[in-house]
């Protein structure tokens, strides 16, 4: 934007007025407006970038309207200096002024963003309104201290914050109060014609209708068109997760004016002590002294010199302080803290006994013949039914390919008696289960266990050994699409909530199991739902601890020492679209390359151009390397070398060496050309060529990094067909053209999230985890030592729809690597005795967390 003293009338109409108060979806709302062709929407970010310039501006609007002080109101004049160059507002401040804008505007149209109360008060408080670490709030305080960036934001925001007359975090009526006042400001001064109520969750229909316009299309994995998901933005790990990286960006810029302050400083005593004379500072060619005596005269005493040292001295204390505390651990306790992490050294919490409840003991009823012979008929009950999700499904009661799920819950039902008679069962969105056990005690927030009832297609029945649905069982394996994934966590979570419940147990934590029937489409259907089914029951972080699939299962290099791997994060994920628009023809007389031929290149340029792999400081898998070097120190010497060295280049090479590609990708950005589809007949040149490319994205980058990354790596090929590019338009990224009628390339990102946040690995919740697993798979043999320790997960899970409920997820097969073969492919089958051990866990980690005091 220009600077807006400049502007003298607007540079492009105002559009759209989006009346939205701070945590209502007004990113998201942004974005969506983006896509519909509103650009440059002024958002709380325009503020935030540009606080020097636009801050007084704010401050001006927000003393006229609240305050008493004899202040002008802004007139048309002075929004367009301040607004010119937008087409649309939302978010406050500017939302704060809906009233006023639509006066000045009577050509835009006005959106009333909402939310429900309750949830909008609680959103800001668990992000706007977040507890600050002293780490954080001295590392503000230098950054007030030496950059002017900083300080502007600081004096916008108290009065900002200072119009709103109540504490948020104490005063909770009064600021339901405020948000329903505002909303009736909207209504009250805004006629009904010109404006329309809408939230994020009523999508694109109601919001295009509304602004004439059509609704956005994307292309399927099919390159079918479809209507576009509705952008969902800034969730409060995502406020969290960017305000770190604006106080990071502050502190950089502070450190650094704090080295140029230390050069100029230098400079300037230099140049002073020289100005003294020759006369005044006599310095012989002979010095053979540390001492600050230089001759006959002692430099010290000099007022320019002695001036020169103290601003030096004063600067790099603060550097060096600054240094320690603002440096980012990206990986501590919290994440979302910019705290110097204190060492991990892998100290174990007690293994934790089940104890307290007058309930059996696993081993007595959960080993045997009897008890292994029970789990394979449910599990042979469960894995027959073909309850398979295909990625092009229309929706539950329209596609007939959904009905398999109807008779599997039927066998839910048939093999679960005790369940379904004390459970309350909710289904979500027709096939999605969730049961819930309530505990006896109201205040404690409940357990969540989940899995997926859904299963992959299976290509050729005829390859396989057994058939896939027929759930044989060979007296070790039972054999079946499913079998492992996720049907094997289905059946030992129902098994051991089972065996709980035919004992006459009352939990005293309420229990929750939930039930997808999508994740293999990522969820959409299932756990999105589940997931909003949840939170208005319960609420943000309304939930103990969650525990899904996933993890790497055990570890076992030595044989007195178990690793068992939770995963306490996930990479995030994001499939690029590569659109090639151009000139076709017949091929009797051909272009020098052709759309598939640019395309290729382009494919070949990616692939040159991988992602470097780095091993994060304090990270899991270094956390995991470091309980490695500790726990079983010759097994791999090299890594314990490397860790006390404190070498993580190193160890980053030393991990793919030893893991492959499986351990490369635990520390790089993966990127795989997936799909390729171009070209309809033999004799003529294709119009348009499509590459998917799919990146599963390491804590080190980010979506926006990513696809700077891509447009960079690729701009040599676009340089040399002279392509105009259209790249990533509905994020608002859209880059210069480099030519005009040679092809268009059209770069869209789909399936768009940021890894998620770290669970910790330390406190009341992680001990009971980590003491169920020690004491399941370690009790009776006193030479082993189990180490539970997370790590990251390549793909992802249902738990990415689940990520407000609480921040203790954790996913972990209990099961060790080669018990579940073949997973997603041909002869897929599970150790049904390794099975019986999951059960077992499972029945003592419900039995800890309900009695632990967290």
């Amino acid at each position: 934007m220009a600077d807006p003293s400049a502007l003298s009338d607007r540079a492009v109409p105002m559009r759209v007025i989006v009346c939205g108060v701070h945590r209502t979806g007004t990113l998201s709302m942004r974005h969506a407006l983006y896509r519909l062709g509103i650009h440059d929407c002024y958002h709380m970010l325009t503020v935030r970038d540009n606080p020097e310039r636009d801050g007084h501006q704010w401050i001006r609007a927000i003393d006229a309207k609240y305050s008493d002080n004899g202040t002008a109101p802004l007139t048309r004049r002075d929004w367009d200096g301040l607004l010119g160059e937008c087409q649309g507002v939302c978010d406050v401040p500017a939302a704060l002024f809906g009233p006023e804008l639509a006066e000045a505007y009577p050509e835009a149209k006005v959106v009333i963003l909402n939310r429900d109360p309750e949830k909008w008060y609680i959103s800001v408080l668990n992000s706007i309104h977040g507890k600050r670490s002293l780490a954080s709030k001295l590392e503000m305080l230098f950054c007030m201290l030496f950059d002017s960036t900083t300080r502007a934001w600081i004096k916008f925001a108290m009065a900002f914050g200072g119009h709103f007359g109540y504490d948020h975090r104490a005063e909770k009526d009064k600021a339901l109060a405020w948000y329903a006042n505002t909303y009736k400001e909207f209504r009250d001064k805004i006629p009904e014609d010109r404006r329309i109520e809408f939230t994020v969750a009523d999508g694109w229909g109601p919001l295009c209708k509304f602004l004439d316009v059509p609704v956005p299309v994307d292309r399927d994995e099919d390159g079918k068109e479809v209507e576009a998901p509705f952008p969902r933005r800034n969730d409060t790990a995502a406020f969290l997760g960017s305000m770190v990286e604006w106080r990071h960006e502050a502190s950089k810029r502070s450190l650094d004016n704090v080295f140029r302050l230390v050069g100029k400083t230098v400079v300037a005593g230099s140049t002073a002590s020289a100005e003294v004379g020759h006369d005044q500072l006599h310095i012989p060619y002979r010095s053979t002294t540390s001492s600050s005596i230089v001759g006959n005269h002692d430099i010290t005493n000099n007022s320019f010199t002695r001036t020169a040292i103290m601003s030096l001295k004063a600067a790099l204390v603060l550097a060096a302080g600054a240094t320690a505390w603002v440096t980012p651990s990206r990986f501590a306790e919290d994440q979302f803290q910019l705290t110097k992490p204190s060492p991990f050294k892998c100290d174990l919490p007690p293994a934790l006994e089940p104890s307290g409840d007058d309930l059996e003991h696993a081993s007595s009823l959960l080993t045997g013949r009897d008890a292994l012979d029970r789990l394979v008929a449910r599990h042979q009950g469960i894995v027959r039914v073909p309850s398979v999700s295909y990625d092009d499904n229309g929706e539950p009661g329209e596609d007939p390919r959904w009905e398999p799920f109807y008779t599997l819950h039927d066998a839910l039902r048939e093999l679960y008696p005790k369940i379904h008679h004390h459970a309350k069962l909710d289904k979500i969105n027709t096939f999605g289960l969730v049961y819930t056990l309530a505990g006896s005690d109201a205040s404690l927030k409940p357990t969540l266990l989940t899995a997926h009832q859904d299963v992959v297609p299976v290509p050729d029945p005829s390859t396989w050994t057994h058939p896939p649905f027929d759930a044989h069982f060979d007296g070790e394996w039972l054999w079946g699409r499913g079998a492992a994934d996720d049907k094997s966590s289905l059946t030992a979570l129902m098994s051991a909530v089972e065996t709980l419940l035919e004992q006459g147990w009352v939990p005293k934590r309420t229990l929750v199991l939930a039930f997808g029937y999508d994740e293999e489409c990522s969820g959409y259907r299932g756990a999105t739902k589940i997931g909003e089914f949840l939170t208005e029951k319960y609420g943000d972080d309304g939930v103990a601890v969650i525990l899904d699939e996933g993890g790497l299962g055990f570890e076992g290099p030595e044989e007195n020492v178990l690793y068992a791997l939770p995963s306490v994060m996930e990479k995030g994920h994001m499939d690029i679209w590569l659109t090639l628009s151009f000139p076709g023809g017949h091929s009797s007389v051909p272009l020098a390359h052709t759309a598939i031929g640019v395309a290729a290149e382009i494919v070949s340029t990616l692939e040159a151009n991988p992602f470097e792999p780095e091993l994060l400081e304090d990270g899991p898998t270094h956390r995991h390397l470091i309980c490695n070097a500790r726990y079983s120190p010759d097994a791999n010497p090299t890594v314990t070398r490397l860790v006390k060295k404190g070498d993580l280049k190193g160890l980053a090479d030393e991990v793919i060496k030893v893991f492959g590609r499986g351990g490369r990708y635990m520390l790089q950005t993966s990127q795989a050309v997936d799909v390729i589809q171009g070209g309809t007949k033999i004799n003529a040149m294709p119009e348009t060529v499509a590459v998917g490319v799919n990146y599963r994205i390491s804590p080190q980058d980010s979506i926006d990094s990513i696809q700077d990354t891509v447009l960079a790596n690729i701009k040599p090929v676009v340089d040399k067909y002279g392509l105009d590019v259209k790249a990533f338009q509905a994020e608002g990224e859209a880059s210069a053209a480099v030519a005009s009628a040679n092809g268009t390339l059209y770069l869209e990102a789909n399936q768009v999230f940021q890894p998620t946040p770290i669970a910790p690995t330390e406190g009341k919740v992680w001990d009971v985890f980590s003491g169920t697993i020690q004491h399941t798979f370690g009790a009776g043999d006193a030479s082993r030592t189990v180490v539970p320790v997370g790590e990251i997960m390549l793909g992802n899970t249902d738990t990415r729809h689940y990520l407000n409920l609480s921040p203790n997820i954790y996913r972990w097969n209990p099961i060790s690597r080669d018990a579940a073969i073949n997973i997603h492919t041909v002869d897929e089958r599970l150790r049904m005795e390794d099975q019986l051990l999951m059960v077992q866990f499972y029945y003592d980690f419900v039995r800890n967390f309900d009695q632990a005091d967290l």
